[in-house]
């Protein structure tokens, strides 16, 4: 992707103009790859209030549409994204359920979706978590798991 300079009110124009456009074309929601990385450096704070702005737009354009956002950090980091975004996927619970699967159940998956969801709920109380397996940026989940079983087991979680 390319860097834009997001300090200049005209790129963000046109940013929001093209969400505009795809919204006027028909278009519900948005998924935002890369979400973290708008600012970088010491800039978290400018990064997510950038997203806050590009949702209050597009909110007010069409005030149903979805946005879902790639913030693969930390809990700590990824929550305050659910101030501007209805879901974020999760990489971390997607790692932890295919280790349980492969390992077997035990109380480490409940405690991570534990400190997982309070972490949300401290910073947003109405987040939507976006759990999944695997996505084009790892190893496809059947080069994780070795059977048939095992995927209809993880399907439980998503």
């Amino acid at each position: 992707m390319p860097d834009l300079n997001f300090d200049n009110k005209k790129v963000r124009k046109e940013i929001k103009d093209a969400a505009k456009f795809w919204i006027d074309k028909g278009v519900d929601g948005f998924r935002i790859d890369a979400a973290l990385h708008i600012y970088e450096g010491k800039r978290f704070k400018d990064t997510v209030d950038w997203w806050q702005e590009f949702s209050d737009y597009v909110r007010g354009v069409k005030n149903d549409v979805y946005i879902v956002g790639e913030v693969w950090d930390s809990e700590s980091k990824i929550a305050p994204f659910f101030t501007a975004f209805d879901s974020c996927f999760n990489f971390n619970m997607a790692d932890k359920i295919i280790e349980a699967v492969n390992t077997g159940f035990s109380t480490k998956l409940s405690q991570r979706i534990k400190h997982t969801y309070d972490t949300y709920k401290s910073t947003y109380k109405d987040y939507v978590d976006a759990p999944f397996l695997t996505n084009h940026d790892i190893d496809r989940v059947m080069s994780k798991l070795d059977s048939v079983e095992k995927i209809k087991q993880q399907l439980l979680f998503i």
